[in-house]
């Protein structure tokens, strides 16, 4: 009797263990349901966000077009990516367009006709122009505006005659008077080429920088940095600016178009200009163009003004959520060492990135002093300056 009872306490005691492997199994099972779900859940959304569910968005970047050609091969770049925000694939497209018109078209009315679509983010020559937008416009401006890159102003002169004008130091201050002479050549032991012809182009339909110069002759001229609205409201900067914009006669359209008729020069006295301002990475691209004959470039004593090209993202009734959202990730992709360097090999100053190696035309030298940018009512006032007949 005693044993029967034994084998049965025996047999009730070995259920435990049974269920107790029963209950670690199915845990077990539950887990790893679990995760295969989880897994089938992500994948399923990753194929949805994949196929673009809510289809293509477009941001539209306009762009001032000394930085467009490098900044349309980076949307190419980031296009590829199929880069997806908010169920939308984005599709980035830049246009090159002069500063003003962008300024202008966002400030009033915008042309489609003239300027394409509108756009959900601007990168201008440099901030005075943003400074106007957030001035006139704030509820149109983003809170983060990046610089992209920076270019110093320098003055491109033929080959032949940088030597003699870089031993000169001439500031920014000396250009109004050097146009104001019949000889200014004689100053630099050149008097059989005559007069000294500086090109400041204010065309409206391209790259200028014709405003940089503006607040570099007016700097040097008060010894105030960043100029002031007073500064250039004052007799003696009037007077130099209408003196500087006197010849040629008539201005070439932009910027790139004068440099590009300088690389042509043959004969120094005959040609309409010998020198313009530009930027330095203007100055490093015309220089590229087969043929062409070797510019030099002058670094004038005195602040050096400096384009930085803002990436200012635009909020405006045709900027929905996701491309303000693409133009922010499109920023910060712009600013990783890659695109970096996409950006210095096509001349402008990037970050960390490694310049082009020193050409006759551009030596990347180091700055001294920068001239900081102005405000929006010395930016505004420049213009004007440069507006009037």
């Amino acid at each position: 009797m005693s044993r029967h009872r034994d084998g049965a306490a025996r047999r009730r005691m070995s259920r435990g263990p049974v269920i107790a492997v029963v209950l670690v199994v199915a845990v077990v099972l539950a887990i790893f349901g679990w995760f295969g779900l989880r897994d089938r859940i992500d994948a399923q959304r990753v194929s949805a966000a994949d196929s673009c569910v809510s289809g293509q968005s477009t941001l539209e970047v306009a762009a001032n077009s000394s930085i467009a050609p490098a900044l349309t091969e980076l949307a190419e770049r980031y296009t590829a990516k199929n880069t997806v925000i908010r169920d939308h694939c984005i599709r980035v497209v830049v246009r090159a367009a002069s500063d003003q018109r962008v300024l202008a078209g966002l400030q009033g009315t915008w042309d489609n006709a003239t300027l394409g679509a509108p756009p959900a983010a601007w990168v201008p020559l440099d901030s005075s122009s943003s400074a106007q937008l957030a001035a006139a416009k704030p509820a149109f401006v983003t809170d983060k505006i990046r610089s992209l890159a920076t270019s110093p102003l320098l003055l491109a002169v033929p080959r032949a005659a940088a030597q003699a004008i870089s031993a000169a130091n001439l500031s920014w201050a000396d250009l109004p008077k050097l146009q104001s002479a019949a000889d200014g050549w004689s100053r630099f032991g050149q008097p059989n080429w005559g007069a000294l012809t500086i090109a400041t182009p204010t065309g409206r339909d391209g790259s200028t920088a014709a405003a940089l110069t503006t607040q570099a002759v007016a700097a040097a001229l008060s010894g105030t940095a960043p100029v002031t609205a007073e500064v250039l409201a004052r007799p003696a900067t009037i007077s130099a600016i209408a003196a500087l914009r006197l010849k040629p006669r008539p201005q070439p359209t932009n910027t790139a178009s004068a440099l590009s008729a300088m690389t042509g020069l043959s004969n120094i006295k005959d040609s309409p200009f010998q020198a313009v301002p530009a930027t330095e990475q203007q100055i490093f691209d015309v220089s590229q163009d087969p043929g062409s004959t070797p510019l030099a470039t002058v670094q004038l004593a005195g602040a050096t003004p400096m384009a930085d090209f803002p990436f200012v993202g635009i909020k405006a009734p045709w900027v929905d959520d996701t491309q303000g959202r693409a133009a922010a990730a499109f920023s910060e992709f712009l600013g990783q060492p890659d695109q970096q360097k996409v950006l210095a090999a096509a001349g402008f100053r990037s970050g960390d990135a490694p310049l082009p190696a020193a050409t006759p035309a551009v030596s990347f030298a180091p700055v001294g002093t920068v001239l900081p940018a102005p405000d929006a009512a010395a930016a505004a006032a420049v213009d004007a300056l440069l507006t009037k007949p």
